[in-house]
């Protein structure tokens, strides 16, 4: 597969970031958390080119998910997120840029 990183947008290289980690093996319980953590982040910097994300981007990201996001619930509870669910977002994160970054993407 041969990638140009030139205007490859977020969605597109957490399509590709999935795909290896289905490669990888990872079970369908990780790959869901990945995919709703990954889609978070792209909904709120939008579907912008990989290069033009940055660390500001993800640190504001984390920011507004302690201070301002709203979970949704399906008990509609709407308690902020966990110290452990937002260090597992970021975990997360790193995964993913230091994936898209062997790959020449960022």
């Amino acid at each position: 597969m041969n990638h140009s990183s030139s205007g490859l947008l977020l969605s597109k290289a957490i399509d590709g970031f999935l795909r290896f980690k289905v490669v990888e093996g990872l079970s369908e319980r990780t790959l869901k958390s990945y995919l709703d953590h990954l889609n978070r982040f792209s909904g709120h910097v939008g579907d912008i080119q990989m290069a033009n994300v940055t660390v500001d981007d993800v640190e504001d990201f984390i920011y507004w998910l302690r201070t301002e996001y709203v979970p949704q619930r399906l008990s509609g509870k709407q308690i902020p997120l966990s110290n452990k669910t937002i260090y597992n977002i970021w975990v997360t994160l790193k995964s993913f840029f230091r994936w898209a970054q062997g790959r020449r993407f960022v």
